[in-house]
């Protein structure tokens, strides 16, 4: 018989198995369990963080000026009443153009943790100043000295005289500045405590 012969069935059968060559496609890995230090990081350091940003927003909204308060210069982070108190000001009843900068944490970069500047009239000066405590020195400046945070100020057209003293019965040191340029009835007053 040929090839072109009847083989009694259907065709040809081919009888050998067929390989598949093609690689297996790998197995998903299984997920690890991470770094080891991910763990301690979330469970520790998320919460004391929160709390961290809690108590400076908290602080800072319990201390800091309500925000309605004209007087305060920018960076004050105390009500005047709260300043005051705390360091024993006396600032005087016929005080006008109040300003001042209470720092008293130094978040500013303040070295004078409270100033506190205002006019009063020329008749009422020495008073308010001996109630505070300050005495009158015997120098002037010629401009406002460790002042360059603070709002509010004239700039002297003469000079400016020092005092210096101790608030009672706290104890701060204080010092003064005292302009009487500009208007002829009052005299523009610098209180810096502290420092």
């Amino acid at each position: 018989m040929g090839m072109t012969g009847d083989m009694g069935g259907a065709g040809p059968q081919d009888t050998e198995a067929v390989i598949d060559l093609t690689p297996p496609a790998p197995e998903p890995a299984a997920p690890g369990p991470g770094p080891r230090w991910l763990g301690p990081l979330v469970v520790i350091g998320l919460p004391v963080a929160l709390a961290a940003v809690v108590g400076t927003l908290l602080y800072r909204q319990l201390s800091a000026p309500d925000g309605t308060d004209a007087r305060a210069c920018p960076g004050s982070t105390e009500s005047l009443d709260s300043a005051t108190a705390r360091y024993g000001v006396r600032l005087p009843a016929g005080a006008v153009d109040v300003h001042y900068l209470a720092d008293p944490g130094g978040a500013g970069g303040a070295k004078v943790p409270l100033h506190l500047a205002y006019r009063v009239p020329r008749a009422t000066l020495d008073a308010s100043m001996e109630a505070n405590g300050l005495a009158l020195r015997a120098e002037t400046s010629t401009g406002w000295l460790g002042a360059s945070r603070m709002c509010g100020l004239e700039e002297p057209s003469t000079g400016v005289a020092r005092w210096t003293g101790v608030l009672l019965p706290t104890g701060y040191p204080v010092t003064g500045q005292v302009s009487v340029s500009g208007n002829p009835d009052t005299a523009q007053v610098l209180l810096q405590v502290g420092g």
